[in-house]
């Protein structure tokens, strides 16, 4: 049941992001067909780069291992934030110019609801008991029932006994997660706003939800994982985060403001030159 569920979080936090990305790319005055295509196909490089990220990570598989043996891409496994994004921001642009898409004003309109669904999709992985924390005494650590995940792997480590009815404390990083969305959803709406130039939404928009991820991939249990990629999960998502903000940075300096500044939700916005 949980792993239904799990699915279905996902599923409507990649409707909710979806919905509310090509709504506002219309108010930038942005081609709906294009505009829904477009952002379908970002969709499913972010997935693709984070399963690609995953498999990866945690089963060791070489990268022609991937390309002989297609079944990651329609199995059921999940994937990993990181890659996803760092798939999405390399197709970003080919997809743009591909269907002649303005770049920087249409992942300005993917960037504002990015954080929410993200946020919504951890939900279901609080609900399946996936992405856990690693053990801990703080006081707000979280138990998983007898045969989760956590509890399998905290028993494969020989930290458990068998009819152990619960896991020990952990880290309860899917809600880690779920604040740090909420967090990023709240600020880039804000920047938004406010926005000086074409991008500036985005940069920031990727660079908040990669220190975020970056922050919270350490309290997570890596003891199925292998090692060299789990050690460089969050040194690149820092990295890219502080790429993006200092690029952010240079913008403010060299882009002429934006002359009208409407709220987010203001349904006559005119679009962006």
């Amino acid at each position: 049941m949980a792993e239904y569920a799990y699915e279905a979080l996902w599923l409507l936090a990649g409707a909710t992001w979806f919905t509310g990305s090509t709504g506002l790319a219309r108010k930038e005055g942005l081609a709906g067909g294009r505009v829904v295509l477009g952002t379908l196909l970002l969709a499913a490089t972010f997935v693709l780069g984070a399963r690609v990220y995953e498999q990866l990570l945690e089963t060791g598989s070489s990268p022609l291992a991937l390309l002989t043996d297609l079944g990651w891409v329609t199995g059921r496994q999940g994937g990993r934030q990181p890659g996803g994004l760092l798939a999405a921001a390399v197709c970003a642009p080919l997809i743009a110019r591909a269907l002649s898409l303005p770049l920087r004003r249409w992942c300005d309109a993917t960037a504002v609801f990015a954080g929410f669904g993200l946020a919504l999709g951890r939900v279901g992985c609080w609900v399946a008991s996936c992405c856990h924390g690693s053990a801990t005494t703080m006081p707000w650590s979280v138990t998983f029932e007898q045969r989760s995940a956590p509890w399998f792997n905290q028993f494969a480590q020989g930290l458990i006994p068998i009819d152990a009815p619960h896991t020990l404390p952990v880290h309860p990083t899917p809600l880690y997660f779920v604040a740090a969305g909420i967090a990023t959803t709240a600020a880039v709406a804000w920047i938004y706003s406010r926005r000086r130039y074409p991008g500036q939404v985005t940069l920031w928009g990727i660079a908040l939800i990669g220190i975020g991820t970056g922050l919270i991939e350490n309290f997570r249990d890596t003891s199925f994982e292998h090692v060299p990629f789990r050690q460089a999960l969050p040194l690149s998502s820092g990295i890219l985060a502080i790429a993006l903000i200092f690029i952010a940075f240079r913008q403010t300096r060299e882009k002429s403001p934006i002359q009208s500044r409407p709220s987010l939700f203001d349904d006559s916005r005119q679009a962006v030159p």
